[in-house]
């Protein structure tokens, strides 16, 4: 497994697409959340489609964030990623060391996300102290990692539609 720097994910060699994206230094990719994010309800009904009625709409920006809840963000930026190259995922220091978290328990980007075309990151956030006054920014960052052949598995497609998307559609 190696690294990907600036230069080798930018390169065409790379199969690499990123869509409004922006480097935080040479390996680290900025993720930056949308301003309207959905909070997850206190009881989430799985037998509905995507677990999606009950989710409130609210502005990341302008609102407070309370411990207990579930803010789920896509990014503004999308990606493509071929089948030889895998993300990490973390929340930046600068937020983590206030209690703010992006994962939750998504950080791997699988080989293949976003074959069929750019897709956004869902970024799960969760706060340990009540948390006003975010700014835009970049909240987590992304590296990428070659890991030399294909990974068969992960096909085109696979992660379409896990992600109710048109909830956060206006």
């Amino acid at each position: 497994m190696v690294l990907l720097r600036r230069s080798d994910i930018l390169s065409p060699a790379s199969r690499i697409i990123l869509s409004g994206c922006r480097f935080l230094d040479d390996v680290k990719i900025g993720l930056t959340p949308v301003s309207e994010v959905l909070i997850a309800p206190a009881i989430l009904d799985l037998s509905s489609p995507h677990g999606a009625l009950g989710f409130d709409k609210v502005n990341l920006w302008d609102n407070i964030l309370h411990p207990g809840r579930l803010y789920l963000a896509h990014t503004e930026e999308r990606i493509s990623l071929p089948k030889n190259v895998i993300g990490l995922l973390h929340t930046r220091s600068t937020y983590a060391r206030f209690g703010l978290d992006c994962l939750r328990s998504s950080a791997f980007v699988s080989p293949g996300f976003g074959a069929d075309r750019p897709m956004p990151l869902v970024l799960e956030i969760t706060v340990t102290t009540v948390v006003q006054g975010l700014q835009r920014d970049a909240l987590a960052s992304l590296i990428l990692f070659g890991v030399g052949d294909d990974i068969s598995d992960c096909g085109p497609g696979r992660h379409s539609g896990r992600f109710p998307l048109s909830l956060l559609d206006s």
